[in-house]
């Protein structure tokens, strides 16, 4: 069984390099991101969730990941920092 994931920015603190705002989100469906009008993936956020995401789309539990206290809702947080000096904290919500 496969699942879809929804990708939502629920925290941004800082500058995001990508342009991320709170609220804006996009699709993870079985093993791509379906195309989808006005959407903007960040490479280094996507890479800094792969390792969870992949699971999460299999079904498994964001309390089993660690990544949440509810089966269904995880959040993981961007890797990157454009400006050391302007911090960016974004903050996934699945």
């Amino acid at each position: 069984m496969s699942y879809r994931v929804r990708v939502v920015v629920k925290e941004v603190k800082g500058f995001c390099a990508s342009g991320f705002k709170l609220g804006d989100e996009f699709v993870v469906k079985k093993f791509y991101v379906p195309p989808q009008l006005n959407t903007r993936i960040h490479l280094h956020a996507l890479v800094g969730m792969s390792s969870l995401l992949l699971p999460f789309l299999k079904g498994v539990s964001a309390r089993e990941l660690g990544i949440g206290t509810e089966d269904d809702v995880g959040y993981v947080q961007c890797p990157i920092l454009e400006d050391l000096t302007l911090p960016a904290v974004l903050w996934f919500s699945s």
